[in-house]
């Protein structure tokens, strides 16, 4: 093995290490969360599992700045979100043409 091989073996060996460290961590802050809920409280049980999971599933998220809400189909295919809870306006104005006619009809019949 030359010294450039030893070298990166050894980088991807601390990578390797640190990683660990960090899933230990986070792993330990997991189960403090859990220790806080009550006894038997099967809700805050499943609260707090369910926000792990949430937070997990949004970091292997790849992160897109953009106006346009996305989300990820089930074969990782981006579509805009359809609905986000906020009406919006309709955007289409009606036909100039059509408004004028009735207007001018309006005005005539009066």
């Amino acid at each position: 093995m030359s010294n450039d091989d030893v070298t990166k073996a050894q980088e991807e060996e601390q990578r390797v290490f640190e990683q660990g460290r960090e899933l230990k961590k986070r792993e330990a802050e997991f189960h403090k969360k859990l220790d806080a809920c009550k006894q038997g409280d099967q809700e805050c049980h499943q609260r707090v599992i369910k926000d792990e999971l949430r937070q997990q599933k949004m970091a292997r998220m790849p992160h897109r700045h953009s106006k346009v809400m996305q989300v990820e189909d089930a074969m990782g295919r981006a579509m805009p979100v359809l609905f986000n809870g906020h009406p919006q306006p309709f955007t289409t104005p009606a036909p100039p043409g059509y408004i004028a006619s009735a207007w001018t009809w309006i005005n005539s019949v009066i």
